[in-house]
């Protein structure tokens, strides 16, 4: 029978002490402050009060998003930003090609180390002094 009593009290104990882990509801951390060793959620300054609104609308979860207030554009305007784009790409072409071109320069030279493991001078590179 106290083993059955030491298992619950256990059992008990784990599942609070397991409680203290979720966010709003923790008992733990209820009787701590209670009991004045835990610590309290302080007041937040003027200026945060201050920043954030009130109330905040989330949707919910399965609720379909409201209906955008903009119209549909007509194809007129749909062609027109085709072209404003490829007019675009095709003014980006040249720096896309001097991209291209700067990206296919062959890799640096290795630094070659002499035997104390000092790099050997470049040929014509100025020295720092």
């Amino acid at each position: 029978m106290a083993r059955r009593h030491v298992a619950l009290s256990l059992a008990i104990i784990a599942t609070a002490a397991l409680g203290a882990c979720a966010g709003d509801t923790n008992p733990v951390r209820d009787v701590a402050v209670g009991a004045g060793f835990g610590r309290t959620v302080p007041q937040r300054p003027d200026f945060v009060e201050a920043s954030r609104p009130a109330g905040t609308d989330y949707m919910p979860v399965g609720v379909a998003a409201p209906p955008r207030a903009l119209a549909k554009k007509t194809p007129d305007q749909v062609k027109a930003m085709e072209a404003e784009l490829d007019g675009t790409r095709t003014g980006h072409g040249p720096m896309a090609d001097e991209a291209r071109r700067l990206a296919a320069t062959p890799p640096p030279a290795p630094v070659k180390l002499d035997a104390d493991g000092n790099a050997e001078p470049v040929p014509g590179a100025r020295r720092r002094r």
